[in-house]
């Protein structure tokens, strides 16, 4: 029976063709010659080249916050997040205890076609990545931040970015940061408010309605029939009512309120009470004009009856 094992070729197989092959000396020596080199290369500075494109440290990427104006985080089209300016400093930078200082940025994954853009994370962001519900640990921090493994794990132990809990509990909005969720949010209700039927929708509604009520006061008079609209304008603003202070009641919630909310604007990244709040004024708009279509019905059966 055949070895299951194959032999290693030989010195000179390569002359046969030659050509030399790419793990020739991996096979010869045990080393590869891309490992040793790579091993021996350090770093090199951003005005220098490399065919190899080393990762850039730490040092190289840590912005400028105080020389950049504030149409450069999200309306710049033309510099990424690693094309900002750099601070050129070897030293370690200090940490602020202000939590709201601007700890690096990341492209934007909601830029706009062919216009890439950087948006900043702050600390007290990245802090609240690593307490309830979520607990990031540090590969779900290195994932948040979209830096490379290198640059995450410096950025993590450089403000001691460390996860209160083992237990790590990640969603489907994990990987966005809080203003590419309230981005995304409000893109969900541009988009539905754009190009939802909201006119087709009211108008089968509202024949749905008059079908309805036509069975049920067939055998009935007529002014019977007129209540029997005014009852479903009524609900109609019974209902827009109760959604509004609901709605409200997000937008401004009272302290008790706000301490239930804490934990799910952290689980959703600020995406859960601005996307509700977005769905229910969609449907505060459908019921608004579901009313007017009501109105005007109502209007010409008046002037008839008179």
């Amino acid at each position: 029976m055949a070895s299951c094992t194959s032999a290693l070729p030989e010195n000179n197989t390569w002359k046969l063709s030659r050509k030399r092959p790419g793990n020739f000396e991996k096979l010869n020596t045990g080393k590869s010659r891309k490992t040793n080199n790579f091993a021996r290369e350090r770093v090199l500075h951003r005005n220098q080249t490399s065919s190899q494109s080393p990762q850039r440290p730490l040092t190289d990427i840590t912005r400028e916050t105080q020389a950049l104006k504030p149409s450069d985080l999200d309306g710049n089209t033309s510099e990424t997040a690693r094309d900002i300016v750099a601070a050129d400093s070897e030293g370690p930078v200090s940490v602020s205890p202000d939590g709201n200082e601007t700890v690096t940025y990341v492209n934007n994954l909601f830029s706009p076609v062919n216009k890439l853009q950087a948006i900043p994370l702050t600390l007290d962001e990245l802090r609240r990545r690593t307490e309830y519900p979520e607990f990031f640990g540090r590969s779900e921090m290195v994932a948040y931040l979209r830096h490379s493994k290198t640059t995450g794990n410096e950025l993590i132990s450089r403000y001691n970015l460390k996860a209160k809990s083992k237990h790590s509990k990640v969603n489907v909005l994990s990987r966005l940061c809080e203003r590419e969720a309230r981005t995304l949010a409000n893109g969900i209700h541009q988009v539905n408010s754009e190009y939802f039927p909201t006119d087709y929708v009211a108008d089968t509604m509202k024949a749905q309605m008059e079908q309805d009520r036509n069975e049920e006061t067939q055998a009935e008079a007529s002014d019977e029939t007129e209540s029997g609209l005014d009852d479903n304008k009524e609900t109609i603003n019974s209902t827009i009512s109760m959604l509004q202070s609901l709605r409200k009641s997000l937008e401004q919630p009272d302290d008790e309120l706000a301490k239930d909310l804490e934990v799910f604007e952290r689980a959703t990244h600020t995406f859960g009470c601005q996307n509700i709040v977005n769905h229910i004024s969609f449907v505060e708009s459908y019921l608004a004009e579901l009313q007017k279509k009501l109105s005007k019905e109502a209007e010409p059966e008046k002037s008839v009856a008179s």
